[in-house]
């Protein structure tokens, strides 16, 4: 049996419902529009591990997330995870959030979902407020293996243009 990978995926959106894309610079689905995101890699446990209590508070003024049921599981891999999210998110956009910000919206695990192998991923997200949205996304830019970013309403996104299973969350996620 093959082994599971574990990636997280960021939703991120601002007050006008327009969703943060990465164009991925390469293979799987090389010039395609994916949410940005990654692996969950060992230091991220380690910054887990080291975290104090507070690691879930945000800055004054940020709106502050929750831990889900799913997470209340298994709250070493889910504060490694989010700490994943943001990291990824950083490297991919610029973007930078808190972990403390990040909502559990759900897993994606239909097999096949990603040609490399079997790849489970955790989608987390976060909505600017309209007071944060613009200072926050101007600081979007690609990074890491993005190609560009690109800020789009919900409603103009197209599967033919996604990759992954990213078109299905967003479906998924839009109300």
């Amino acid at each position: 049996m093959s082994n599971v990978v574990h990636t997280v995926d960021i939703l991120v959106t601002d007050d006008q419902r327009r969703v943060l894309l990465v164009e991925r610079g390469k293979e799987p689905f090389k010039g395609k529009l994916v949410l940005p995101g990654g692996h969950v890699d060992s230091q991220d446990y380690v910054r887990a591990r080291a975290a104090p209590a507070e690691a879930l508070r945000v800055s004054p003024g940020r709106s502050t997330a929750s831990w889900s049921a799913r997470e209340a599981e298994a709250p070493l891999r889910a504060m490694a995870e989010r700490f994943a999210a943001v990291r990824e998110l950083a490297e991919e956009t610029g973007v930078v959030v808190e972990p403390g910000e990040l909502w559990f919206h759900l897993e994606l695990n239909r097999a096949g979902r990603d040609p490399r192998g079997r790849y489970v991923s955790r989608l987390y997200g976060v909505g600017l407020p309209p007071e944060q949205s613009a200072e926050r996304l101007a600081t979007a830019r690609p990074g890491s293996d993005a190609k560009r970013v690109v800020l789009r309403d919900w409603e103009t996104v197209r599967e033919d243009e996604m990759g992954f299973d990213h078109y299905d969350a967003i479906l998924l996620l839009q109300d």
